[in-house]
């Protein structure tokens, strides 16, 4: 998206309809045990939260007056409204751990991929090892250190090196195997004749300009 285009909508009804979508989206994603994000602090959620309120409350009463005044107060509503979005965006939805396709859900920016780094990621890739059932392996993954499941913000995601070895490796070179999972959890299957096989596992961040941050650590586990 253009750094030059507001992505505001300037109508009024387009506007309302395009809060509306990225007030129920935040809800959504912030409410429940099981809430995807919980970076957003409790007082600023409340805050955004009742600038919508508030907005829907005025545009709805106004929507069908025909007071010579009411665009001018759909107008003052709106740059209230504004200016409560514009820094909720930048501060809690440009977070490292939203994804470029949630942005593009909530019809905010995602910024060109040339913005990028082009130096190698600095975090390390925390991951686990999970039986999934007969012949399948789940690596959850997430930043180390950090509590939620994400990549970071325009990294392309975590490479996986992997091989199947009757021995422990004495070097990353002998997980000859790669994968990219650009999403949390990567999931492989393997062949029947596989199963009880051990599974030597190393992970890095991966960049837009596929440049490789640190390897983690090799783990193991069985094949289920």
């Amino acid at each position: 998206m253009a750094a030059n285009k507001d992505y505001i909508p300037r109508n009024i009804d387009a506007f309302h309809k395009w809060f509306k979508h990225l007030h129920e989206y935040v809800t959504k994603k912030t409410t429940g045990k099981k809430a995807a994000w919980h970076h957003i602090p409790p007082e600023e959620l409340e805050e955004f939260h009742a600038a919508f309120y508030e907005w829907e409350q005025i545009y709805e009463e106004l929507l069908g007056s025909d007071s010579i005044h009411a665009p001018s107060k759909r107008t003052i509503a709106k740059k209230r409204a504004t200016g409560v979005i514009r820094p909720f965006v930048k501060r809690h939805l440009h977070y490292k751990a939203i994804t470029d396709e949630e942005k593009l859900e909530m019809a905010i920016p995602v910024y060109d991929a040339t913005r990028t780094s082009k130096g190698p990621p600095q975090e390390k890739v925390d991951f686990s090892l999970l039986s999934k059932g007969p012949r399948m392996v789940g690596f959850p993954f997430k930043v180390l250190g950090a509590e939620n499941r994400g990549k970071p913000y325009r990294y392309a995601g975590a490479l996986f090196a992997w091989a199947l070895l009757d021995h422990e490796p004495e070097s990353l070179s002998e997980l000859t195997n790669r994968k990219l999972a650009p999403r949390s959890p990567l999931t492989l299957t393997f062949p029947e004749e596989d199963r009880g096989k051990k599974l030597y596992v190393a992970a890095a961040w991966q960049n837009g300009g596929e440049n490789l941050g640190p390897w983690s650590n090799i783990q193991f586990t069985y094949v289920p």
